[in-house]
C-alpha cells in the first residue's frame, strides 16, 4: 500500500481509512468496503539546536543564575524522541545539570555564573550543536528574522512599446557580528506552479564569526514560487534580503534591500520615500500563519484590501493609489497595514516604474536615487485623469 500525502505529517500515529468497491469477474462492482489501518511516524534523529534562555536572578552569594530550555528539532522541523541525550557545555559559569535527555524534544537547565561575564552556552545532541550567546546582542541582530520574498522577477524581452528588463534575483544576506561562528537554518516556503500546494525547504548554514554568506534564492527554488523566507539562528545574526539584477560584464547590481521583522504583527506604518525615478512604491505582504488573512493597506484615504492565503505572500503596488493621493513634503508617502493576525509587511526592494513629479512652477522636479532634492514637489496626473 501506498500513501501519498501534501501535509506534513508530525511524529506520532494517524488512522488511515481505506474505501474499495468490490470487482465482481474482473469488472468493478459489488458492495463498498472500508478498512482501517495505523501509520506511525516516528521522528527522525536531531538536526537543530535551539535555545532560550529565561530570566537571571541573583543568588546570595552573589553570582547570577538564568534557566535555560534546549529545543532540539529533526529535518522535519518536529521535536525529537524523548530520551535523546545532550552535553552541556559554557566558556563562563557552571550548568546544573550538564548530562541531560530530552522529553518530548525539550529539555531543561540551570547557568550559574559570575555577573558581568558573557557566557556563550553550547548543546552537543549527537550530530548536531547549538549555542546561546548571554551578552549584549549587536544592533539589529536577532536570533529569527522573517521575510516576504516577492521581489523576483523573470526576465522582460522587448517588444513594441516595452523594454527590455533582466531578470531580478533575491538573495538572503546573514552576518555573523559575534566572535563565535553559528548556525543559520534558512526556512523556504515555496508554490507549486502547477498545483498551487506551499512547501517548505530548509537549508543549513554554517556561518563564521564575524563573516557573511550570501544565499542566491532564486538558485534554490528553480521552477517555483519563493512566497516567503524564515531565518533562525542559534546566536544573534544580522540578516537582509537583497534584490539584485544583472549588469554590464557578468556583474550584478543592488537593488535595495530590507531588514525584515523579528517578530511578525498586526499592524505596520511604513514610510515610501522618494516615489520618483524608478522609486520603491510597493509594499511586500506575507503571511508566516496558517489562517487566511485579510489585511488592509491604506494610503491616505484610499482602503485596498488583500486576502492572504496561509504561507502565502503578495506585492501590492501603490502606484496608482499614489497617483490619487498626492505626496507631501519631499515625496513621502504613508502607508499603513492592517491585519487581524501577525503578518510581514516590508518595502519591496526593488524600485517600481517611475511617477512623473513636477514643481510647482510647472518644471520637472529633479531626484537623486529616487530622493527629491531642492524642489516643493507635487505629483502630476496623467493626462486625461
Amino acid at each position: 500500500m501506498r500513501v501519498q500525502t501534501h501535509s506534513t505529517l508530525r511524529p506520532g500515529s494517524y488512522r488511515l481509512t481505506l474505501t474499495a468497491r468490490q470487482g465482481v469477474s474482473g469488472r468493478v462492482g459489488g458492495r463498498l468496503r472500508t478498512a482501517t489501518a495505523i501509520l506511525t511516524v516516528e521522528s527522525a534523529g536531531p538536526d537543530f539546536v535551539t535555545m532560550q534562555a529565561g530570566r537571571a536572578t541573583t543568588r546570595r552569594d552573589g553570582l547570577r543564575a538564568v534557566p535555560i530550555t534546549v529545543h532540539v528539532v529533526d529535518q522535519s522541523d518536529a521535536l525529537v524522541r524523548a530520551g535523546t541525550p545532550l552535553t552541556l557545555d559554557s566558556t563562563d559559569g557552571v550548568l546544573q545539570p550538564a548530562q541531560i535527555r530530552t522529553r518530548g524534544g525539550i529539555a531543561h537547565a540551570t547557568l550559574v555564573y559570575v555577573p558581568g561575564t558573557r557566557p556563550v552556552v553550547t548543546a552537543n545532541a549527537l550530530v548536531t550543536s547549538g549555542r546561546l550567546y548571554l551578552g549584549l546582542v549587536p544592533a539589529g541582530a536577532s536570533t529569527t528574522r522573517y521575510f516576504a520574498a516577492s521581489s523576483g522577477r523573470d526576465a522582460v524581452s522587448a517588444s513594441r512599446g516595452r523594454q527590455a528588463a533582466p531578470a531580478i534575483g533575491e538573495d538572503i544576506v546573514v552576518r555573523d557580528p559575534l566572535s563565535i561562528p553559528t548556525q543559520v537554518r534558512l526556512r523556504l516556503y515555496v508554490a507549486d506552479p502547477a498545483t498551487g500546494s506551499i512547501a517548505a525547504q530548509l537549508v543549513s548554514l554554517q556561518v563564521s564569526a564575524h563573516s557573511t554568506d550570501v544565499t542566491r534564492l532564486d538558485a534554490l527554488v528553480a521552477g517555483h514560487t519563493l512566497v516567503g523566507v524564515d531565518v533562525q539562528s542559534d546566536v544573534p545574526v544580522i540578516s537582509r534580503r537583497v534584490a539584485r539584477q544583472a549588469a554590464a560584464h557578468g556583474q550584478t547590481r543592488s537593488l535595495g534591500a530590507t531588514a525584515g521583522v523579528a517578530t511578525p504583527r498586526p499592524a505596520y506604518n511604513l514610510t515610501l520615500v522618494g516615489v520618483v525615478h524608478g522609486a520603491h512604491t510597493a509594499i511586500d505582504l506575507y503571511n508566516p500563519t496558517q489562517q487566511i488573512e485579510v489585511v488592509r493597506v491604506a494610503v491616505g484615504r484610499h482602503v485596498i484590501r488583500h486576502v492572504l492565503l496561509p504561507r502565502g505572500s503578495l506585492r501590492v503596488e501603490l502606484a496608482t493609489v499614489i497617483a490619487a493621493t498626492p505626496p507631501r513634503g519631499h515625496g513621502k508617502v504613508g502607508v499603513t497595514v492592517r491585519a487581524s493576525a501577525p503578518i510581514v509587511a516590508e518595502i519591496d526592494p526593488a524600485p517600481s516604474p517611475a511617477l512623473p513629479f513636477a514643481t510647482t512652477k510647472g518644471q520637472a522636479c529633479v531626484g537623486v536615487n529616487g530622493y527629491v532634492r531642492s524642489c516643493a514637489a507635487h505629483y502630476l496626473p496623467p493626462k486625461g485623469s
